[in-house]
C-alpha cells in the first residue's frame, strides 16, 4: 500500500536506478525487470496541455482527474503547461495501477520505487495504448489513455481510431477513444467520427458519443456544426438524434436558430423538442428574444412550461422581465404557476413585489 506523499526532489539512488536500466529497451522490457513497488516515467506532452503539479490535467477545453471528467470549459485552475509525469503502481512485472500529472513533484511511496527517467513521447504512448485493454477493467480511474493521447506524438491519431472502432473493448474505452478523436480535433480523427456515426452496425450510444465528441472539434472546425445539421436528418433514434442536437449547441455563428427549428417541428418527438429548446437556451449565442418568441407561439403547455425553465436559466434582464409579465398575466394558470416558481428562485425585490401583489389580489 503506498502512501500518497508529495516530495521535491528524488533521492539520488533513485536517480540512480533508472539511469543504470536505460539501454535501448522498450519502456515494457524495462517495467518487466522491476521489482514490484512504484516507477517514475517522464515524457513530452503536446502543445496545449497544461496540469495543477497534482491530480488535474487539462486540454482543448477538456479536464481530467481520477474523478473528475469535463467536457465543456473550465476556469478558476492555474493550469501550467509541462512534461507529462506518470507514477505506476509495478507487480509482478506489470503496471497494475498508475496515476499521471503535468510537471509538479513525484507521489512518494513507502515501497521501493526507481525513476526510469525521461522517455521518448512515442515510446511512451505506445506503452500506453498497449496498457489501456490490460489496465481498464480492474482501474477504471486510472485513465491509461490519458498519457497515451496526450503524448507529443504524431501517431496518436492513428493509434486511436482502431480504439475506437473495436467492438472487444469495454463500451467505457471506446467512450474514452471516440471522445478522445474530437478533443484532438485533426482531419483523421473528424472523418473517423463521420464514418462511427453514419455507422448503422454501431449502436445507438456508439453513434451518439460519436455526435458529442463531433460537436467538441466544431469549436476548432467550424464546418462540422454544418455537418451535424446536415446528417440530422438521414439518421434514425432518439438517442443519437439528442446527441446532434446537443453538439448543434457548439455553434456560435448559428445563434441556436437551427435548435429552435427543431423545438417548434411538431414533426419531431416532444422529447427531442424539449431537449432542442434546452440547448438553445444553454447556448450563449441564442437571442432572449427567439426564446421569448417561441414561447408566444407554442400552445402546447408542457413544452410552455418547459419555456419558462428555460428562461429562468437565463440571468438578463429581458428573461426576468418577461417571467414577471408571463407570472401575473398568462391566458394559462399553469404556465403562471409555473414561471412564478421559477421566479422563486431568483434573489430580485421585483419577485417579492409581486408575490405581494398576487397575495393582496
Amino acid at each position: 500500500m503506498h502512501r500518497m506523499i508529495r516530495v521535491g526532489v528524488l533521492p539520488p539512488m533513485l536517480a540512480l536506478a533508472g539511469s543504470s536500466l536505460h539501454a535501448q529497451t522498450s519502456l515494457a522490457s524495462r517495467i518487466a525487470r522491476l521489482p514490484d513497488g512504484t516507477a517514475y516515467v517522464e515524457f513530452a506532452a503536446r502543445p496545449g496541455v497544461c496540469g495543477d503539479g497534482r491530480d488535474m490535467v487539462g486540454y482543448n477545453g477538456a479536464l481530467f482527474s481520477r474523478t473528475v471528467e469535463s467536457y465543456r470549459q473550465w476556469s478558476g485552475m492555474h493550469c501550467v503547461p509541462g512534461p507529462l509525469r506518470v507514477t505506476l503502481t509495478v507487480v509482478g512485472g506489470r503496471a497494475t495501477h498508475m496515476h499521471t500529472q503535468v510537471g509538479g513533484d513525484w507521489i512518494a511511496s513507502d515501497g521501493r520505487a526507481t525513476d526510469l527517467g525521461v522517455v521518448s513521447a512515442s515510446e511512451a504512448s505506445a506503452f500506453f495504448f498497449d496498457l489501456v485493454g490490460r489496465l481498464v477493467p480492474a482501474a477504471t480511474r486510472d485513465r491509461p489513455l490519458l498519457p497515451a493521447v496526450l503524448a507529443d506524438d504524431p501517431s496518436v491519431t492513428a493509434r486511436l481510431v482502431p480504439l475506437a472502432r473495436d467492438t472487444t473493448q469495454v463500451e467505457r474505452t471506446r467512450r474514452e477513444a471516440i471522445l478522445w478523436l474530437g478533443l484532438l480535433g485533426d482531419d483523421r480523427a473528424r472523418r473517423a467520427l463521420h464514418a462511427l456515426i453514419e455507422d448503422t452496425n454501431e449502436s445507438q450510444r456508439v453513434r451518439a458519443h460519436a455526435a458529442f465528441s463531433l460537436g467538441q472539434a466544431s469549436r476548432e472546425a467550424p464546418e462540422e456544426s454544418s455537418y451535424l445539421r446536415a446528417v440530422y436528418s438521414r439518421v434514425e433514434g432518439e438517442p443519437l438524434k439528442e446527441s446532434l442536437i446537443q453538439a448543434a449547441a457548439e455553434d456560435d455563428a448559428d445563434r441556436g436558430r437551427w435548435l429552435l427549428e427543431r423545438a417548434r417541428d411538431r414533426r419531431e418527438s416532444d422529447r427531442l423538442r424539449r431537449s432542442a429548446l434546452f440547448w438553445a437556451g444553454q447556448h450563449e449565442a441564442t437571442p432572449t428574444a427567439d426564446l421569448l418568441s417561441y414561447l408566444r407561439d407554442e400552445r402546447d403547455t408542457p413544452l410552455r412550461q418547459h419555456a419558462i425553465f428555460v428562461l429562468s436559466q437565463r440571468s438578463d434582464d429581458a428573461a426576468t422581465d418577461s417571467l414577471l409579465h408571463i407570472a401575473r398575466d398568462d391566458r394559462d394558470a399553469r404556465v403562471r404557476s409555473r414561471a412564478l416558481f421559477w421566479l422563486a428562485q431568483k434573489h430580485d425585490p421585483r419577485v417579492t413585489k409581486l408575490i405581494t401583489d398576487l397575495l393582496e389580489r
